[in-house]
């Protein structure tokens, strides 16, 4: 059986109650690195204005195959990331696997596409 590739679409809406280590005066200023495969990361633009519930309304797209669409331990990582001068430092991570049956085909096709005669 050919494994097809599929494109798996995530959009990161945003985080609540983040909370630096350490204590901080600084404003909390984030960004969000996402994959399903760690040779292949995406990052999503630095929040610097959300503070401790930043926004980032970023759409990830990752090429993926049949295989592991169906295996049970597949998922997405996410880690959230502190903005400073030397080093960003981890805040958060999450990791949701992808239940086989929650995923769902979007039509090639769509009904705002009209073809003219």
């Amino acid at each position: 059986m050919e494994n097809e590739t599929h494109l798996l679409e995530i959009n990161l809406i945003s985080a609540q109650g983040l909370k630096m280590p350490l204590a901080n005066l600084r404003r909390l200023q984030t960004y969000a690195i996402a994959w399903v495969d760690p040779d292949a990361k995406l990052r999503t633009r630095i929040d610097r204005l959300g503070g401790e519930n930043p926004t980032w309304n970023k759409k990830f797209i990752f090429q993926v195959t049949s295989d592991f669409l169906s295996d049970d331990t597949s998922g997405v990582s996410v880690e959230i990331y502190a903005v400073r001068y030397i080093k960003d430092p981890l805040i958060s991570t999450i990791r949701f696997l992808l239940s086989p049956s929650y995923l769902r085909p979007i039509p090639r096709h769509s009904q705002h596409c009209r073809h003219r005669s």
